[in-house]
């Protein structure tokens, strides 16, 4: 357990680190009054699970400089760690959940989880992201207990499920209590709520339409960044390559095959866009042999955030377009907050990856084609060629 507070700044590794040693983390400030029980409760029911789960819920990394901390210490975790599993962080804000167990669709997982979050959310007469991190993760874990549940069923959670977390989403953390409207400091909050609003409006319209010497949030790799890249990217092309053999022969198998040997040469590449690649394509085949149909389609925005499910208008050039985007990124779009952007340099100069010009900004990562597989081999044969 971390201590949190102002003489104890944590660090993206030092979480990593900690989480490695032991699963589940909770920081004093972050545990709804008593961090220990938290601890312990979260670790129960993360033993009961088919596959690892890691939790950390600590306070923003002071070496983060993200827009969201939450799901920038999940990825970097999910990196770090290289297990495929389930990921839930909060950093100092809502939860984030990344989930690449074997067997275990993303996407569905996601409507599962914000359904189950949303239950709760109404008992408690609050909204899934004012729910304390503790509930949020617990109902993060409590979705996944069951493989089959998580993967194809309802995945719903019990009614006294339900009570218990709702009575406890008012705890010492909050002013309120579950039999009380929340109406404490309405007007000052209503006001700060605008004017953060109006704020975050303009910096939302100044993304879109270019902002001058700014594109938003930069993704600046380490050499040991990229080597948790790596890694990440082999753990899961090495899932998927032992689970083929058992698939049923089929267009389902043969597309998972197709996905695993487009992604297999591009371990050994030193650019982390091929890198990144290289994990949705593996994700594109392991969605092939979970999912009896549909095509697997990252975030548009943020690759790294994982599935998609929904769609939001995003400027590109002079026009807009319709985008397929993670939870994260359409919950920042429609509260008007920035949503982080997968960004590389060019020239000295941060671009959006899709302003590049190859196979993973012409695909957006295949989040907008049906066959990414068979057009990074079809990319990587033109350029052997041209050699």
């Amino acid at each position: 357990m971390l201590a949190g507070s102002a003489d104890f700044p944590i660090t993206t590794g030092e979480v990593a680190t900690a989480v490695q040693h032991d699963p589940v983390l909770v920081e004093d400030t972050m545990g709804s009054g008593d961090a220990a029980s938290v601890e312990q409760r979260l670790a129960a029911i993360a033993r009961k699970l088919p596959f690892p789960a890691y939790v950390a819920l600590v306070s923003t990394p002071h070496d983060d400089t993200g827009v969201d901390p939450s799901a920038d210490l999940a990825t970097a975790l999910r990196l770090r760690i290289a297990t495929p599993g389930l990921y839930v962080v909060a950093a100092g804000g809502p939860i984030e959940v990344q989930v690449t167990a074997a067997g275990v669709d993303p996407a569905t997982f996601a409507h599962r989880l914000q359904a189950n979050l949303t239950t709760v959310a109404a008992r408690a007469r609050t909204t899934p992201n004012e729910l304390p991190p503790a509930v949020g993760a617990e109902v993060a874990l409590l979705t996944a207990e069951s493989t089959e549940s998580a993967a194809s069923g309802s995945a719903k959670l019990s009614t006294s499920e339900i009570t218990d977390l709702a009575s406890r989403a008012h705890g010492p953390s909050t002013a309120a209590s579950t039999d009380e409207p929340l109406t404490d400091n309405t007007g000052l909050r209503w006001m700060l709520g605008l004017l953060v609003g109006l704020l975050a409006l303009l910096l939302v319209q100044r993304t879109l339409r270019g902002w001058p010497g700014w594109r938003g949030p930069t993704l600046y790799l380490s050499a040991t960044d990229i080597d948790g890249l790596r890694r990440a990217a082999s753990a899961e092309v090495l899932d998927l390559a032992e689970r083929l053999p058992q698939a049923p022969a089929g267009p389902r198998a043969d597309a998972a095959m197709l996905a695993r040997e487009a992604a297999e040469p591009l371990l050994t590449s030193a650019e982390p866009a091929e890198l990144i690649g290289a994990l949705v394509l593996a994700r594109t085949g392991a969605h092939a042999l979970a999912v009896p149909t549909g095509v697997y389609h990252c975030c548009y925005l943020h690759p790294l955030h994982g599935a998609a499910i929904t769609k939001v208008a995003w400027r590109l050039g002079d026009g807009s377009v319709s985008v397929p985007v993670c939870d994260t990124c359409s919950k920042r779009l429609a509260r008007r907050r920035v949503p982080a952007v997968l960004t590389f340099v060019r020239d000295g100069a941060p671009v959006g990856y899709y302003e590049r010009d190859d196979v993973w900004a012409r695909t957006g990562y295949g989040s907008l084609v049906d066959d990414l597989a068979r057009r990074v081999t079809l990319a990587r044969g033109r350029d052997r060629s041209a050699r």
